[in-house]
């Protein structure tokens, strides 16, 4: 089953793509008072593409925000949010041009390029399932709205504080990729605060009713999750695990989610993964969880039954032992109807 992420960078010509940034650490006391500064770690990149032919045309770099269309250090910093924009512009004479492009055809949803090697060596150690994103590589790059990111915000922020100041002895501790640690995710956490921040308060705090909204669905269903289903032949729920969420359309936020799911079946000779795809069309406004197409287990409610979430459980994990009892190879006599459509009567 797969799930939408919203864009929240407006697409208009002159629009801003890019919040200046802060250093402070998230949890100071003053860094929601002081001013924001610009952050020389954090380099916000606008690249122009020729609209047919995909070639970069004109790049502006800053360590502040970037207005679409405006005139515009080269290091490597440990962020980079990027936008590519296609515009009808092309290349003179083989070279970039001087001056930023007038005409904007579309802005792309902006990518995040992390260059810092203790900001990837975290990741690689707190993210245990998360299939489609890759973390080798010199830098790694994700999407707007960075789900992965703030899928691990706990276990990135659990992590930080194994190498605060007062919890080592020396810097001649850690290998090279760990060194600055602390201080890069701090760099990361605050953008990412400052980002995306504010809308993902505003949906847990929506979670504690029970609803969500459909742009804000992919907060909801991290990769690895055990979610609820409806069996497509009945009412009953089955349970899931989350593969991946994804829009049914590249850059239209009201598509419909696309969800990857799995769960364990048998073939007659061994068990193993079986996929499972739904999707979950766009709607307006607020939505109760438990009426989506798949949702995470404890918010599954059945207000016509007496079953409680823990029930559903129970029930469903005495199935999968008496499922994996009837895989072994034994003589049994069955007197009822099959599991698949149609639903026939046997007894043998």
């Amino acid at each position: 089953m797969v799930l939408e992420i919203a864009d929240p960078v407006p697409h208009a010509g002159k629009e801003s793509v890019e919040p200046k940034s802060s250093e402070a650490p998230v949890g100071d006391e003053n860094s929601t008072k002081a001013p924001l500064k610009h952050n020389p770690h954090i380099v916000y990149k606008v690249r122009y593409r020729n609209v047919i032919s995909e070639q970069i045309v004109y790049t502006r770099e800053s360590e502040g925000q970037i207005a679409i269309g405006s005139q515009g250090p080269e290091q490597l910093p440990v962020l980079e949010l990027i936008t590519d924009v296609h515009t009808n512009a092309t290349l003179q004479d083989g070279q970039q041009l001087k001056d930023t492009p007038q005409s904007v055809v579309h802005v792309g949803k902006p990518s995040l390029k992390i260059n810092s090697p203790a900001i990837i060596n975290a990741l690689q150690k707190v993210v245990v399932y998360y299939p489609g994103q890759n973390f080798s590589g010199d830098s790694i790059s994700v999407s707007e709205p960075f789900a992965v990111l703030i899928h691990h915000e706990s276990e990135l922020a659990s992590f930080r504080e194994k190498y605060a100041p007062n919890n080592i002895q020396s810097q001649t501790e850690y290998c090279e990729r760990e060194k600055n640690t602390y201080e890069h995710l701090a760099i990361l956490q605050n953008f990412l605060k400052q980002r995306v921040g504010a809308s993902i308060a505003a949906e847990k705090q929506r979670y504690k009713d029970g609803f969500a909204t459909f742009d804000m669905l992919w907060l909801l269903l991290r990769p690895g999750t055990t979610v609820y289903g409806q069996n497509e032949y009945s009412a009953s729920y089955n349970a899931y695990v989350l593969e991946s969420v994804a829009s049914s359309a590249a850059e239209d936020p009201t598509s419909s989610l696309v969800i990857e799911a799995w769960y364990l079946d048998f073939d007659g000779f061994r068990i193993g993964r079986r996929s499972l795809g739904a999707r979950q069309k766009s709607f307006n406004g607020e939505k109760r969880i438990s009426a989506l197409e798949a949702f995470p287990c404890e918010y599954w409610e059945d207000k016509k039954t007496d079953t409680t979430v823990k029930g559903l459980r129970e029930t469903l994990e005495e199935r999968g032992k008496l499922f994996f009892e009837l895989t072994s190879r034994r003589c049994m006599n069955y007197d009822g109807l099959t599991s698949s459509w149609p639903r026939n009567y046997v007894c043998a």
